[in-house]
């Protein structure tokens, strides 16, 4: 039978949530009877069948990316399984079996098994083959029993690693052998500084890092750029935080334009590392850095 008792398992967060294991976890959050309480400051009622969890709350919770979180959620809510209402500080997910589980509660009546879930939210198409499915997994069990387990080069198993095992081992090594020895070696280096930067379920998969060719871009912490590839190798050069959309850089002028006070510029830099002569500009207006008075002056 499922129960919220589930949740007190020392194995239900053992590792990251499966997409079944978190429609799962949804029933088991949501309230089974109407409930009234304080979140951040704002009044929450809720109806039996809903819950107020953030997309970074359940992020955390299942181990995955934020931007996973809200897909999932989108497409969720796509076909019928759950509602969504959002407003500044608050999400409200109602969760369409959750509302009928909470009524068979009251109601004494037996609750559901994980199994029945799973038949529930099924596509009808797997329904009606749930036999063929079962004796072609059991098929292809076989096979996979019979086939040899991969063997991955040394410096790739030191990588993965260091990368925390985060993702698809096979596919984060199919992209890896692609690498050059020189991409390897500074990939090693980035992601010594991308660990630090935030937490591990907000990192990328390690095929997806070394796809995207992150290793080759800055790494930012709180706006302060704690490494910068280009700018280690060339230590004069203006490299400036350009993620703000108030800030964007003009590559044939070597300027930062920007919108907003010099005196509270958010490059990346202090006072001490900004390169010397480094320019911004504000409408017809623009400065140079002065390394020596550490102050910005009016070209």
């Amino acid at each position: 039978m499922l129960s919220k008792e589930l949740m007190n398992s020392e194995y239900y967060f053992s590792e990251r949530f499966t997409r079944m294991q978190a429609y799962i976890d949804l029933c088991l959050l949501a309230e089974w009877k109407d409930r009234k309480f304080i979140k951040r400051g704002q009044v929450v009622e809720l109806k039996a069948g809903q819950l107020a969890k953030s997309e970074e709350e359940l992020a955390e919770r299942w181990q995955w990316s934020r931007n996973t979180v809200r897909k999932y959620l989108n497409e969720q809510q796509s076909i019928g399984n759950i509602e969504q209402r959002k407003s500044r500080l608050i999400t409200v997910i109602t969760v369409k079996f959750g509302v009928n589980f909470a009524q068979q509660t009251a109601q004494q009546t037996p609750i559901k098994t994980a199994q029945q879930i799973a038949q529930q939210i099924a596509q009808p198409t797997i329904d009606n083959n749930i036999d063929n499915i079962k004796d072609n997994n059991k098929e292809k069990e076989t096979e996979v029993s019979k086939k040899k387990p991969t063997e991955y080069p040394k410096d790739f198993e030191s990588d993965w690693v260091l990368y925390d095992r985060k993702g698809s081992k096979k596919d984060a090594f199919t992209q890896w052998k692609k690498l050059s020895d020189d991409d390897k070696q500074k990939m090693r280096v980035h992601i010594q500084y991308y660990k630090q930067s935030n937490k591990r379920q907000f990192w990328k998969d390690f095929e997806r890092y070394i796809q995207k060719r992150v290793f080759d871009s800055p790494v930012y912490k709180d706006s302060v750029i704690l490494f910068d590839p280009i700018k280690n190798e060339n230590p004069d050069e203006y490299h400036p935080l350009t993620d703000d959309v108030f800030q964007t850089w003009n590559e044939e002028r070597k300027c930062l334009r920007f919108n907003g006070d010099l005196n509270h510029l958010n490059d990346g830099y202090n006072d001490d590392n900004r390169p010397d002569g480094a320019m911004v500009a504000w409408g017809m207006y623009s400065w140079k850095w002065s390394k020596q008075l550490k102050q910005w002056i009016e070209s």
